[in-house]
Parts: structure tokens; C-alpha cells; sequence
């Protein structure tokens, strides 16, 4: 830490056997760093098995939060009235977040994100749904999702311009919603389609990856 440092040599117990000594979850790895200053440095990580994937999904639900975001070797954080709130006291652990996210994943998605090192999925829990994006940060893998409302807002709820109000009642032509990521883009379309649908007999379609309002 102080840059006099040389030449570290490093020992230490592995985590295995410590966790076997401790006979629980929660386990030491303690490592020792011999230096060329003749200073000796130890350093004490703890370490414990990583919650399942749905266990943070279902804590967003129970916290009504917009998004969750995970990385490996960062601690896990909830996004709660536009505020990032930590909810663990430690850093996740890169193999286990990597091993979690993929038991989420088909084959075919796992090939597509190991391919492309980014990847969008739904995925449910209970009767919520979320939007979830996989990706490479910096080397290690990350995954936000963002809880999608249960009940699709309607014009009122979601201020709507008086333009926008009007965009359902057209017959033909192209409508193109844009904005950056999080601004409400898929809301927004959700919200018309279901004004057309109950304002009129249509046959609607709708091509989406992922499916996100159901």
C-alpha cells in the first residue's frame, strides 16, 4: 500500500479447508505478504456462499425497487426512488455470480452470450417479470434487471402529451418511440397497444426480445 513493497511472496490456507474448519457457509481466506522491505502484511477476506439469482429478484419485488444490479467482485445493490442502496456488506464473488446467472440462461442463451458478451432476457418470478441484461464489465460478469410494473400504466399515469394521446387512434403509418436506456421507451408502447385494444377491435402484434408486459 505505501509503494515500498518488492518482490511479494504469498502463502496462505486454502478456502476449502477453512470453510471445513468452520463447519458453516460463512469462511476465512487469510493470506500473508512477505515483502523485500522485511515488512510483513496480512489481509483477511471473508467469504460466503452466494443467494440464488431469484432470491435479489424477489427482494427487489418485496422493496419495490426499479432495478437490481450485480457484479462480480462488487457488492450487490438495489436501485430504490432512483437511489442506490447496497444490500450485502461484501463484494460478490465472480465464479459464483457466473454460475448463478447461467443456471438462469437456456443453452441457446448462454451460446449467445458467450459469443456476443451481452445478452437481454425475460424472466420471471411469481407473477413479476423482468428484463434482465447480462454483460461483460471490465472482465467480469454483471447482470441488471429491471422490474417490470405487474399492471401496464395508462396515459393519465404516465403524463402523456396530448400528441401522444392521440398516436392509438391512428389507422396506418409508422410511429418510432426512442429515448436512452431506462426512459420508459417499452412503457410507453406497452401503454398505447393497450389503448388500442380496448378502444377498438383489432388484431394486434407485437414482435419483442425479450417479451416484457404480458
Amino acid at each position: 500500500d505505501d509503494g515500498l513493497c518488492l518482490y511479494p511472496f504469498f502463502f496462505g490456507y486454502t478456502n476449502m479447508a477453512v470453510k471445513m474448519a468452520l463447519g458453516e457457509d460463512k469462511f476465512v481466506f487469510h493470506t500473508w505478504g512477505v515483502y523485500g522491505t522485511g515488512r510483513v502484511k496480512s489481509r483477511v477476506v471473508y467469504w460466503w456462499d452466494m443467494n440464488p439469482i431469484t432470491s435479489y429478484l424477489e427482494l427487489a419485488i418485496k422493496k419495490n425497487a426499479s432495478d437490481i444490479h450485480l457484479v462480480g467482485g462488487e457488492i450487490p445493490m438495489l436501485r430504490i426512488q432512483g437511489e442506490l442502496v447496497e444490500i450485502e456488506n461484501a463484494p460478490l464473488a465472480v465464479e459464483a455470480l457466473e454460475k448463478e446467472i447461467f443456471s438462469l440462461l437456456t443453452p441457446e442463451q448462454k451460446k449467445r452470450f458467450e459469443t456476443d458478451w451481452e445478452l437481454d432476457v425475460g424472466y420471471g418470478v411469481g407473477e413479476a417479470r423482468f428484463r434482465i441484461n447480462v454483460h461483460r464489465q471490465e472482465g467480469r460478469i454483471g447482470l441488471s434487471a429491471r422490474l417490470i410494473p405487474k399492471q401496464i400504466p395508462n396515459p393519465d399515469e404516465l403524463r402523456f402529451e396530448p400528441m401522444l394521446e392521440e398516436l392509438p387512434n391512428l389507422l396506418d403509418g409508422l410511429v418510432l418511440v426512442v429515448g436512452p436506456t431506462g426512459h420508459g421507451k417499452s412503457t410507453t408502447i406497452a401503454s398505447m397497444i393497450e389503448q388500442i385494444n380496448g378502444s377498438r377491435k383489432a388484431h394486434i402484434m407485437t414482435i419483442e426480445d425479450p417479451i416484457e408486459f404480458i
